[in-house]
């Protein structure tokens, strides 16, 4: 994928993530950006996947 759509990709995520979109309108935005409902379930498992893999603070942080 170019930048552009990525950008638009994750200017649509993040209208989703904050409220702006419910799900289905989301998906209906994505499947029409990504080419169909298959690649937009694609693109929604990497999207998500992404926050959840973040660590924000190192198991071993001193201050915890």
């Amino acid at each position: 994928m170019d930048t552009k759509m990525d950008k638009k990709i994750a200017g649509l995520y993040y209208e989703y993530r904050h409220g702006l979109l419910d799900r289905r309108e989301f998906l209906n935005r994505l499947s029409v950006l990504a080419g169909g409902i298959i690649a937009a379930n694609s693109l929604l498992t990497m999207l998500e996947g992404n926050s959840a893999r973040a660590d924000l603070v190192p198991n071993d942080d001193p201050r915890i």
